[in-house]
């Protein structure tokens, strides 16, 4: 059983869908969220409850997620992950290092959508898992109704404001289940 690392923009995404939890919990057997990760993942955008045309700012809230088990909060220890991270935050936000250093250390996947972190994972030979291949196994585990999976994904577009650019090999994927 891979543990799965998640960064602050898979973490924004997944929040926004409104399914965070039955996301992680169907697509990942241990899911694991850096410190330096909840800093960074403040806030999404939400309808406004009194004008539903206006988009505001909404706090992040995992904590009954963690509470509850679904997500673990961890960070970079013993001196290779924190020399690893000390490297790594020198290339890339600290948020990613730190889940990088984590992974790679731990034999963990790291969940990201952030180009720059893919290939720096793909050169320690880290495997990577994004937001559409989350959401993609969710569908693949549970099976939920189409109109459900349109949903997700239109959340995660208008309030994750996260779709993937146009190179990413999963927009595909994405685009053919967006409608």
């Amino acid at each position: 059983m891979r543990a799965t690392v998640i960064d602050s923009c898979c973490l924004i995404n997944l929040y926004a869908s409104q399914h965070l939890s039955e996301i992680v919990t169907a697509s990942i057997d241990q899911a694991m969220i850096p410190k330096e990760v909840l800093d960074e993942s403040l806030y999404v955008k939400q309808q406004c409850a009194d004008t539903l045309d206006e988009l505001i700012l909404v706090e992040v809230d995992i904590a009954p997620l963690i509470a509850g088990g679904v997500l673990q909060v961890t960070a970079p220890s013993g001196t290779a992950e924190l020399e690893s991270f000390i490297r790594l935050a020198g290339i890339i936000d600290d948020g990613e290092a730190a889940c990088l250093a984590i992974a790679s250390n731990r034999d963990a996947t790291l969940a990201t959508d952030d180009r720059r972190a893919i290939r720096v994972a793909s050169d320690l030979g880290v495997p990577v898992s994004t937001t559409p291949k989350l959401i993609a196994e969710w569908m693949n585990r549970t099976s939920p109704k189409r109109h459900l999976v349109t949903d997700v994904i239109r959340c995660i577009e208008q309030y994750g404001r996260f779709r993937p650019h146009p190179n990413s090999p999963d927009r595909g994927w994405w685009e053919e289940h967006r409608q």
